[in-house]
C-alpha cells in the first residue's frame, strides 16, 4: 500500500517546485524586511512575524536559481529550522495536491546547483515533473551557519 503526501506547489522563476506541507509551518504575503549588512546576497534581512523575529532567505538566489525582482504574487514560506522559524521567499505558492510515493522519483536525483541533501525527489504529476524540496535541510543549513544561533537571529 503505497502512502500519500500532500504537498504545496511553489514557483521559483520557470520551475515548478513542491515541499511537504509538513515542512511548511505557514505561507505569507511578503513582509516587510529590514535589510542587514554584511551577509549572503540570498538573505534579505530580518521580519517580525505575528512577534517572532526571523531572517528572510530569497530561496531562488540561495539555490543558485536566476533571481529577478520578485513579482506582486510572490510569497513567504514560513519553515523550522531546528527551533527557529526561516521565511523563505519563492514566486508564487498555488497549490496543495496529493503526491504517492509511487510517483515520487528518489533515485538518481540530480540537479545542477542544488545539494542532493536538500531534494527529496522529482514527483511524475499530471502535467509533467514536480521538483521536491526539503525546506527544513534548506533552511538548516543557513541556521547551522549561525544565522540562527541561541535566543537571538544572527544574520
Amino acid at each position: 500500500m503505497s502512502n500519500s503526501h500532500k504537498v504545496i506547489k511553489f514557483r521559483l522563476g520557470a520551475i515548478e517546485f513542491g515541499a511537504m506541507v509538513s515542512q511548511v509551518a505557514s505561507i505569507e504575503r511578503l513582509p516587510e524586511v529590514t535589510g542587514v549588512p554584511e551577509t549572503a546576497p540570498y538573505i534579505k534581512g530580518v521580519t517580525n512575524l505575528r512577534g517572532a523575529v526571523m531572517p528572510v532567505i530569497d530561496l531562488r538566489q540561495r539555490l543558485n536559481l536566476p533571481a529577478p525582482a520578485l513579482p506582486v504574487d510572490a510569497r513567504m514560506l514560513v519553515v523550522f529550522a531546528g527551533p527557529r522559524q526561516v521565511g523563505l521567499l519563492v514566486d508564487s505558492a498555488h497549490d496543495v495536491i496529493d503526491v504517492s510515493d509511487q510517483e515520487i522519483e528518489r533515485d538518481s536525483v540530480e540537479m545542477s546547483g542544488i545539494r542532493a541533501d536538500y531534494l527529496e525527489g522529482v514527483a511524475k504529476v499530471q502535467g509533467g515533473l514536480l521538483v521536491l524540496l526539503r525546506l527544513g535541510e534548506i533552511a538548516m543549513a543557513d541556521a547551522n551557519a549561525d544565522l540562527v544561533s541561541g535566543g537571538d537571529v544572527f544574520i
